[in-house]
């Protein structure tokens, strides 16, 4: 009965691949490495149900192809997801690339060294001294990726990560169940569970959340402007980046974007709490919120301007921004409001030039 689970599984997994792979909701690098991750997988569960049919003692040499091709596979897909998610040329990719290849050796020269498995003289497929290495492996890497996420999307709100992390739970628990009992045939079933939630998990982040800066993107931006009241109390504030054309022209734009990274960052770590942040364009970032009362914004200005130089001494470099609100008024609409805390922010701006001595546009 298990070779249709892992048929459906597959066929399952195709369908799911072609709508991957025409996807607005990944870069080309990881929609890629995403697709081929799926593949492998795929080849993987179609190895499992070859498994129940070439595994008869009467088809030797099909028997060794279908688990060769699937220990392969196998060991492929959770380090091409794991890609996906870590930057290229890193130290942990540098790492992971390392083991990758180290295991891919194991798996090769299992014919001769009967490490990963081998088909006995009936004709039956049997694990090999070392067969944890393979799952221990495939383990290893879902787990590495799972960690990642976890760091890259912490600002994402605890409810959505939490289906990632107990998706990988399951994942481990698969991985240790088939590891110790050859019966238990769950492992890649649960993986690819764990990379249909994971997909829907990135539409939502990545159709919600800005990557460079962590705060809310555009895209959520004017849903959640319909959502205000028309008539009812609201702040509005606008942050703006201090200097970064110098810091573009002058230091380069990698440079640029760290200072973009930290206002968004600064911005969203004291207020997110209590507020919504989008990134409304390159260094602008507007936020609003039912919550804060007109007397407590220049607290909070303080802290995010604290935070600010927190971040410059780290990055090496001078990061500021410049803060302006304004409270709705009832019966206003949101542009009116919006326009009342951008010139307040230029104004805020204004006075930080004067006050530094800095020139605005060079």
């Amino acid at each position: 009965m298990y070779v249709y689970n892992y048929l459906i599984c597959a066929i399952a997994q195709i369908v799911f691949a072609s709508i991957v792979w025409k996807s607005a909701y990944m870069d080309t690098r990881r929609n890629k490495l995403f697709c081929l991750g799926v593949l492998c997988n795929i080849l993987t569960l179609l190895g499992y149900a070859g498994r129940g049919i070439t595994n008869d003692g009467n088809h030797f040499w099909l028997n060794f192809f279908d688990n060769y091709v699937l220990y392969i596979a196998a060991t492929l897909s959770a380090f091409l997801f794991l890609l996906t998610s870590i930057k290229r040329n890193g130290i942990l990719y540098k790492i992971t690339f390392v083991l990758e290849i180290l295991i891919l050796l194991y798996i090769v020269t299992t014919p001769w060294t009967h490490w990963a498995f081998y088909i006995d003289e009936n004709g039956l497929y049997q694990r090999g001294v070392l067969y944890v290495i393979m799952f221990g492996s495939h383990g290893l890497f879902s787990l590495i990726w799972i960690g990642v996420l976890a760091v890259t999307y912490r600002n994402v709100e605890f409810k959505k990560r939490i289906y990632v992390l107990l998706l990988g739970v399951f994942e481990l628990v698969a991985i240790i169940l088939e590891t110790l009992a050859i019966e238990f045939k769950v492992i890649h079933v649960a993986f690819a569970f764990l990379i249909d939630i994971y997909y829907v998990f990135m539409m939502e982040v990545e159709g919600r959340y800005d990557q460079m800066t962590g705060v809310y993107s555009k895209r959520f931006y004017y849903p959640e402007i319909d959502r205000l009241p028309s008539n009812g109390s609201y702040i509005v504030f606008v942050l703006d980046a201090n200097g970064l054309k110098y810091i573009n022209d002058n230091m380069g734009h990698e440079y640029g974007d760290l200072a973009i990274k930290a206002v968004g960052h600064s911005a969203w770590e004291i207020m997110h709490s209590k507020a919504k942040v989008f990134r409304t364009g390159g260094d602008e970032f507007v936020g609003f919120s039912t919550l804060v009362e007109e007397d407590d914004m220049p607290k909070y200005i303080e802290k995010i301007n604290a935070r600010l130089i927190e971040e410059s001494k780290k990055l090496g470099f001078d990061v500021a921004a410049s803060i302006g609100y304004a409270v709705h008024i009832d019966g206003e609409d949101f542009q009116s409001t919006l326009h009342r805390a951008d010139e307040n922010m230029f104004k805020a701006k204004n006075e930080y030039y004067e006050k530094t001595g800095k020139k605005r546009r060079v």
